[in-house]
């Protein structure tokens, strides 16, 4: 079975001046697996082909999971600061143990808002799916991306240029140093990112490629190319040419590719001790510490309005997903993945991937693909930044609050003996409880249980305590514990009925009015279910849902149908008094932004696009240059061709040249002494007739009187 889909490529660099991403057509065929890879759930063996070069395989659920580039996710996986890291087989760490990749997240809070992007991405991938196919009951699933060798050499590797084919010096969105690069460094081969990675054991330095091509020999070109100190704690700096985008690296959140990437020798050790890097189905337009870069405006393929996390979000395997089952390799990965989390480094096709070395010796990481999105929560990790500039944490703890003693028992009255179970609501995480039931007897367990063996009217005490101080809840008169009264014995001797005294009726407990929705953050129309959570036995309650909505109910369900925020109030009562809850603007009712239908491509205009010089170029003094352009339509039969520095004009190289024949156009500039030197010049092409129609080129280019090396540090 062979069929086509259209994937956006995830191309890291945006062509400046449109603002466009390119687009790719992917073609995958399924066959019977021809050899043992990693266990996979889908039937058969595919094979991806981007621009005819097979990408990687599938193999069937009888063999091992080899997958899984098979729909472009080219995942990454991804508080207290670790003690130490675990050197790998080569005597290497990866950034500082307080470097925002390496501190575990497992006891960071929750982020509120996730439930909501998790739910959208989830929707978002079944619909991308569009319920055939392959990837029909999968969409929400995790996959492994195995796409990545890395190189290691030591100082005896000699350092050589790599030439840019865009994006280079002196103004590029790029590092320009020589690298340790040899004829036999390995790249990615499975799609046009091709990403190389070196690391440097003597240096202590990792120097990433993208688009990295062999010209033969040593001999190598890219588009970009990034160095990071592995003991630093490097944020990308703004875009010089393009702010506020800021700085793309090898994938599109601006961060080190090393830093994320799952290898096979820490996986065989046991331990990884740094979060994973990872891609999920669609991103947010924006992008969060430790991130840098985010997509041009103009780009349409991003969401705008929050229902996706940005770029470098951080989310975590949910502590209670059962790991227990899966293969060693698996076991290891997904360990990191409850204590280290996900960040997110880029945009791709359905679900959640893993980024993992291309080492062919893994044989057990399959079972991460039972995993989905619902078993990830996200991890509000704003207490770790110290400031937006740089990766390192903040090394102590944030400050414990204080816990809020609260309690209710399943019994408030009775007749000797009654028991009563306790159950502590208390917020803010107690470590230590002290009750008092006020018939004398204590605990110290979380949800203790008490027999009232006496008639009485008993007041119970919880104090809570953690680190951060103590607090104590008294429920004044809580239990009511009756006796009941005796039967009289028959007698043959009538005997004058005594005069009972009535035993006055208990004091009734003290309410408290409490509740709460089973979800707050809603997609109207949405039917929110509350639940009554007050103390004292109320036998009344008054819901004002904040829309109109009323209810005498218990615990009552409630449709929202139009969007706002509402305040929800409860009154409860009973023979003692009643007590009013109030919530304000509890329930967040919002309509999703529906997804833009795109315009019709307009008709082709008249325009005019130089092609030479284009950017990065370096031209001397006392030599010639040739300009040259494309046209499409009838931009007139002249133009003017003008040289730029910094953006402004500072001579006419061509006051009037004919515009050219059969869609192209050039002429030949001798650049004479007299043009300054500097490394901002452009030129510009402009119709003479009609001034609107002009270009100018994509980068600036460099005037010189003599070779000169640049280095980025």
């Amino acid at each position: 079975m062979v069929f086509e889909y259209k994937r956006e490529a995830d191309n890291l660099f945006k062509h400046e001046k449109t603002g466009n991403y390119s687009f790719e057509s992917v073609s995958f065929s399924f066959r019977p697996a021809a050899r043992q890879g990693w266990r996979s759930l889908l039937p058969g063996q595919m094979s991806v082909r981007r621009g005819g070069v097979r990408s990687m395989i599938y193999s069937s659920y009888t063999t091992r999971l080899c997958l899984l580039g098979v729909i472009g996710l080219c995942f990454l996986l991804g508080t207290v600061v670790s003690a130490t890291q675990v050197s790998d087989s080569h005597g290497m760490t990866y950034f500082p143990a307080d470097h925002v990749w390496n501190v575990p997240v497992n006891d960071l809070p929750v982020k509120s808002i996730g439930t909501y992007w998790i739910q959208n991405m989830t929707s978002y991938s079944i619909n991308k799916c569009g319920g055939t196919g392959w990837c029909k009951g999968l969409e929400d699933h995790a996959w492994v991306y195995d796409e990545i060798p890395i190189n290691w050499v030591d100082s005896s590797t000699p350092h050589v240029p790599v030439a840019f084919r865009a994006n280079g010096p002196p103004n590029g969105n790029s590092d320009w140093i020589d690298a340790p690069v040899t004829a036999t460094s390995k790249v990615q081969t499975d799609n046009g990112d091709r990403r190389m990675i070196i690391v440097d054991t003597d240096e202590h330095k990792v120097y990433e490629f993208f688009q990295m091509i062999n010209s033969g020999g040593n001999s190598w070109s890219c588009t970009g190319e990034f160095v990071w100190d592995l003991n630093g704690y490097r944020i990308q700096p703004n875009d010089v040419l393009h702010p506020p985008y800021g700085l793309a690296s090898v994938n599109a959140a601006g961060v080190p590719e090393i830093a994320g990437l799952v290898r096979y020798d820490e996986v065989q050790a046991g331990v990884v001790d740094h979060a994973v890097g990872g891609v999920i189905v669609q991103i947010n337009y924006s992008v969060s510490w430790p991130g840098s870069h985010k997509p041009p405006e103009n780009n349409q393929a991003w969401s705008r309005s929050g229902e996706f996390p940005d770029y470098s979000q951080r989310m975590r395997l949910k502590d209670s997903v059962d790991i227990s089952s899966f293969g060693p390799e698996a076991k290891v990965v997904a360990t990191a993945l409850k204590k280290y989390g996900v960040i997110i480094t880029d945009r791709g096709s359905l679900g959640v991937s893993f980024n993992v070395e291309q080492d062919s010796r893994f044989s057990s990481l399959g079972d991460l693909h039972t995993l989905s999105l619902s078993d990830f929560e996200f991890v509000d990790e704003s207490s770790l930044m110290i400031n937006s500039s740089t990766a390192q944490v903040r090394t102590s703890s944030p400050p414990v609050v204080t816990p809020v003693a609260m309690f209710t028992g399943n019994v408030m009255s009775g007749t000797p003996p009654t028991t009563v179970q306790f159950t502590d609501t208390s917020t803010n995480s107690p470590t230590s409880w002290a009750w008092t039931f006020g018939d004398g007897a204590t605990s110290t367990l979380k949800n203790p249980s008490h027999t009232y063996t006496t008639a009485g009217v008993y007041t119970v005490s919880l104090t809570v305590t953690n680190s951060g101080g103590s607090t104590t809840r008294s429920m004044t008169n809580y239990i009511t514990v009756t006796a009941s009264m005796p039967t009289p014995s028959p007698t043959s001797t009538p005997t004058p009925t005594p005069t009972l005294t009535p035993t006055p009726a208990p004091t009734p407990p003290q309410i408290s009015s409490n509740f709460v929705a089973d979800n707050a953050l809603i997609i109207v129309p949405t039917t929110v279910q509350f639940t009554d959570t007050s103390t004292g036995v109320p036998t009344a309650w008054s819901w004002d849902l904040g829309d109109g909505g009323k209810s005498t109910l218990k615990n009552p369900s409630h449709t929202y149908t139009t969007a706002g925020r509402y305040t929800v109030t409860l009154t409860v009562t009973n023979s003692g008094g009643s007590s009013t809850r109030s919530m304000p603007n509890y329930i967040n009712a919002i309509v999703p932004k529906p997804t833009p239908t795109p315009s019709p491509d307009p008709a082709p205009a008249s325009s005019i696009k130089v092609t030479t010089p284009n950017g990065g170029e370096r031209l001397k003094l006392g030599t010639s240059q040739t300009i040259s352009w494309n046209y499409t339509g009838n931009p007139g039969s002249a133009v003017k061709i003008v040289l730029l520095k910094g953006g402004k004009e500072v001579g006419t190289i061509k006051d009037i040249w004919a515009t050219g024949s059969n869609g192209k156009g050039s002429c030949t500039w001798p650049v004479s002494s007299s043009v300054p030197i500097g490394s901002d010049f452009a030129v510009s092409v402009q119709s003479i007739n009609q001034t609107t129609i002009t270009d100018l080129s994509d980068n600036y280019f460099t005037i010189t009187t003599a070779r000169k090396k640049y280095n980025s540090q």
